[in-house]
């Protein structure tokens, strides 16, 4: 899987590259298709404090998975990223699960009839 990691109007030492991109490798054993994890970071000044923002787009074959989270550092951010798309991989995978297996009641009607 290709990492692209983009942090536009600040700068992210390589450390913490490194700790992103490590958090973001869980994935190729949850869903080995996917191509490529665009990762956006982001730095945004409130009025209060610094609010850190990280956005991750996976590319798969059939659909793209999105999520966008913002915390009080990257690693928070990126953390809750990693936990919303696996929700949405396993969502994903549950849908193509169901639609490959009959359910019991049609299993039980169609041994009837015969």
């Amino acid at each position: 899987m290709n990492y692209i990691i983009q942090s536009p109007n600040s700068e992210v030492s390589l450390k913490k590259e490194e700790l992103i991109q490590n958090k973001f490798k869980r994935f190729e054993k949850l869903l080995p298709g996917i191509m490529r994890c665009n990762i956006v970071l982001r730095k945004e000044k409130n009025d209060e404090q610094n609010s850190y923002i990280v956005e991750a787009k996976l590319q798969i074959p059939g659909n793209d998975l999105f999520a966008k989270e913002q915390a009080v550092s990257y690693e928070v951010a990126a953390e809750n990223v990693c936990i919303d798309l696996e929700n949405q991989i396993r969502k994903q995978k549950e849908k193509k699960n169901q639609r490959s297996i009959k359910p019991m009641d049609q299993l039980v009607n169609d041994e009837e009839l015969e």
